[in-house]
């Protein structure tokens, strides 16, 4: 009897350090999501195109030896689909994180693993857009809403699909023990 409760202990910590993880995952995917926004249009252009440069010097043939306007043809040629990426990648990973907070709250109902996450995202996504407007350089736009907004749908889409999988699996295994 006491291994069973010692289990049961174990299994509820384990869970309420999930869940604290999960927190503070989604806490700090917001921060660097509006710490990005805090910059101004010179530094986060910065930022894009020496990624960009340095994408451009891992994928094209030759970059190193090229001229510098070349180079900045090509940069330039990668920087907006690099920004589309970042965008959605930062958003995709807060939908997958509230959504597995919530799970990990003992959350399984649709309203809270697919609308609240989308919700969430949506805010976040639109207030980091006007937070964009008082960041000199800046502004918001619409076509960043709907890439963040993709990256939230798809992460939350794969989160739930993944947990369906889980269920229909341990339903089956234990339907056959």
């Amino acid at each position: 009897m006491g291994n069973f409760i010692d289990n049961v202990r174990t299994r509820a910590w384990w869970k309420n350090a999930l869940s604290l993880l999960f927190c503070a995952l989604v806490v700090v995917n917001v921060c660097v999501i509006f710490s990005l926004s805090t910059e101004t249009g010179e530094q986060s252009a910065n930022r894009s195109e020496g990624v960009a440069d340095i994408v451009a010097g891992v994928i094209v043939d030759g970059y190193d030896e090229m001229e510098s306007a070349e180079q900045q043809v090509h940069v330039d040629i990668i920087h907006v689909p690099l920004r589309q990426l970042a965008h959605f990648s930062l958003f995709a990973c807060l939908g997958a994180l509230t959504t597995l907070l919530n799970y990990s709250l003992g959350f399984k109902k649709w309203y809270f693993t697919i609308l609240i996450p989308t919700v969430f995202g949506l805010a976040n996504a639109i207030f980091d857009e006007l937070h964009q407007n008082f960041s000199a350089g800046r502004v918001a736009d619409v076509t960043d809403v709907l890439t963040d907004m993709a990256g939230v749908l798809v992460a939350v889409a794969i989160i739930n699909l993944i947990a369906i999988l889980i269920r229909r699996y341990s339903k089956n295994r234990s339907d056959t023990v």
